[in-house]
């Protein structure tokens, strides 16, 4: 797992290890007390919550639930 710290309008760039032009921006739009704000721009990507794609059962880590 990598942790990183983001401001607001700060992001990070995810991207297959063998292809940098499909890209997945996460950006920080705004942080409040107990919680921020993401906005996620890239084509051809599906983003589910966490909790929901494990209660799917597409996989995942039983740590990243949030009960």
């Amino acid at each position: 797992m990598l942790k990183l710290q983001r401001l607001v309008t700060q992001g990070v760039v995810v991207h297959p290890v063998n292809d940098p032009k499909e890209t997945l921006t996460i950006r920080v739009l705004e942080s409040v007390p107990g919680g921020v704000g993401l906005g996620f721009d890239g084509d051809g990507f599906r983003v589910i919550r966490s909790e929901i794609f494990i209660d799917r059962g597409y996989g995942g880590h039983k740590h990243d639930r949030n009960k």
